[in-house]
């Protein structure tokens, strides 16, 4: 059961539809389609995929070739001249429909740029929450660190001081450790909740999608505008039955066809990857993060939406029963310090 109908994500049919293709190895064995880029055999699955148009980029070549030079041999032979209309037609019919194509592909490249905006956008305000929560957390500890500890420290340099009653002054100074040890267990809580914190991995994953989309958005549009511009060249060279321009075509048509097949090969086996993923991401996510986190915390992470237990619950409840003894020695502290000390000595 994959982590789509288990966890209710609903996952589109195009990622669907890309998972589903034969993933094997090179010896046509069935690899797993789990998503996992570490693995050997899954990626030279990916490899064979995108060897694919690679292949059929190869037997286009060819044909050219061969188709070229039957013409060549014809035309050498034959010098009556023929009609073009019919040939005009086919090249002005395909030059349309190439046209038409290219317009889905600017329609594909506009949803890739917005979907992935989205996950960025997502992963950007992830990081941000955890960034304020990691902000506070830092600041309970400064607090605890800095302030409260000087406060101590000075509590206890006042009450080491000659006292009216020799016994009060040493239950002030045993209360006194006793903070001081609840302020170093607490911190250590403090701390050990910032360490499960994946800001660091959110930034980290946020900064690639954003560089990546920097290029892949433009570089794309250029590419596809680029080859509308040598359709508008054919079709031009066809009105005009221009010798020129069609010779010219042929030249840079040949260069398109080389540009859509590796620009076919990169994004079927991108979007492959992706499917893979979309459809079970967890195995993936558990080897890469596990190394470096608490498997609860992965898990808290990955289906926060469902009522899973709080990694962070046992932390918070020691944390808190920590503060609320502060609480009651320093009531204690208080009780026992004011009518034994001067009060401007005493902080409280």
């Amino acid at each position: 059961m994959n982590f789509s109908s288990h966890y209710g994500f609903k996952v589109s049919p195009v990622s669907r539809w890309f998972h589903i293709f034969p993933h094997v190895d090179i010896s046509f064995q069935q690899v797993n389609a789990t998503f996992d880029i570490t693995d050997n055999s899954y990626l030279e699955a990916l490899g064979i995929l995108v060897a694919v148009p690679g292949f059929w980029l190869i037997l286009t070549l060819l044909a050219f070739l061969i188709f070229f030079l039957c013409c060549c041999c014809c035309c050498g032979n034959n010098k009556k001249q023929k009609k073009l209309t019919p040939l005009k037609w086919t090249l002005g019919i395909f030059s349309v429909l190439c046209c038409g194509a290219l317009a889905v592909g600017f329609y594909g490249n506009f949803l890739a740029h917005e979907g992935i905006q989205k996950v960025e956008d997502a992963t950007q305000e992830m990081r941000v929450f955890i960034q304020g929560f990691h902000d506070r957390v830092n600041r309970t500890e400064f607090i605890l660190t800095q302030n409260v500890r000087e406060n101590l420290q000075q509590l206890n340099v006042t009450f080491k001081q000659a006292g009216s009653n020799a016994t009060v002054q040493s239950e002030l100074l045993e209360l006194i450790q006793i903070m001081s040890k609840n302020i170093s267990q607490l911190t250590k809580r403090v701390r050990d909740v910032d360490a499960a914190l994946v800001n660091g991995l959110l930034k980290s994953v946020n900064e690639t999608i954003h560089l990546v989309e920097l290029f892949r958005w433009p570089a794309t549009f250029a590419v596809l505008s680029l080859l509308v511009i040598f359709c508008f060249i054919l079709i031009g060279a066809v009105c005009r039955t221009s010798r020129c321009l069609l010779i010219f075509f042929s030249v840079v048509g040949l260069m398109s066809v080389v540009i859509c097949w590796v620009l076919v090969s990169f994004y079927l086996g991108l979007c492959v990857a992706a499917g893979d993923f979309c459809l079970e991401p967890e195995p993936y996510l558990h080897k890469e993060v596990d190394p470096f986190f608490n498997t609860g915390v992965v898990q808290y992470y990955i289906h926060c939406g469902e009522k899973m237990k709080n990694p962070f619950s046992k932390s918070f409840k020691e944390s808190i029963a920590k503060v609320d003894n502060l609480e009651r020695s320093l009531g204690e502290v208080k009780e026992l310090a004011e009518p034994n000390f001067p009060q401007p000595k005493v902080c409280t």
